[in-house]
C-alpha cells in the first residue's frame, strides 16, 4: 500500500501531525510520500483570512499533483477562519488522479474548532472522485500532547482497517 501525506503548515502545528500520521502509517507498513505544500509568495494574516474565508486558492510552489499512483491520501492543513488555509485550497484545485483513493482530512486550529474545513476540503476531493473517510482536528495547544498523538493516530488506523476491509 502507497500513501502521499500532503501538508501546508505555517507555524508547524499542522507539520507535526503529519509526522506522526507519517510514523502510525510506517509503523503499519505503508510506503509513505510526503509533500509540504510551498506559497509561491507570501501574505499578512489579514489577508490570509480573508482569503480563507473567500475560498481563495493560493498560488504554490510546483509540487506532485498527480495521485494516481496512491492508494491513500492524508492532508492536512491549518483552519483559518473556519476554513482550510488558502495554500491547501491552491493544492486541492490543481491535484488530479484523486479517483478511488481514500482520503484522511488533517486539520490544526487555534482552539475554536475545525469550522467548516473538513466540509470544504471533503467537497472539493469528492468532486475529483475522491472519499473521505476519516478527518481528525486538533488545537495548537493539543498537537504535540500525547492525547492528541493518539487522537490522530486513531484516524489514521481507522482509515487502514476500513481499506483493509
Amino acid at each position: 500500500m502507497k500513501a502521499l501525506v500532503v501538508y501546508y503548515s505555517q507555524t508547524g502545528n499542522t507539520e507535526r501531525m503529519a509526522e506522526n500520521i507519517i510514523r502510525t502509517l510506517e509503523d503499519r507498513g505503508v510506503e509513505v510520500e510526503t509533500v509540504s505544500i510551498e506559497r509561491s509568495e507570501e501574505k499578512s494574516y489579514d489577508t490570509n483570512v480573508k482569503g480563507a474565508k473567500k475560498r481563495v486558492k493560493a498560488d504554490i510552489e510546483p509540487t506532485k499533483t498527480n495521485l494516481r499512483s496512491y492508494n491513500l491520501l492524508c492532508i492536512g492543513a491549518p483552519v483559518w477562519s473556519s476554513a482550510p488555509a488558502t495554500p491547501v485550497n491552491g493544492y486541492l484545485a490543481r491535484c488530479s488522479g484523486v479517483d478511488g483513493t481514500k482520503i484522511l482530512c488533517f486539520a490544526s486550529h487555534g482552539g475554536g474548532g475545525p469550522g467548516d474545513t473538513f466540509e470544504i476540503m471533503k467537497e472539493k476531493l469528492e468532486e475529483k472522485g475522491g472519499e473521505v473517510i476519516e478527518t481528525v482536528a486538533l488545537s495548537s495547544q493539543r498537537v504535540s500532547f500525547e492525547e492528541g498523538k493518539k487522537e490522530t493516530r486513531e484516524a489514521v488506523e481507522k482509515l487502514l482497517d476500513k481499506v483493509s476491509s
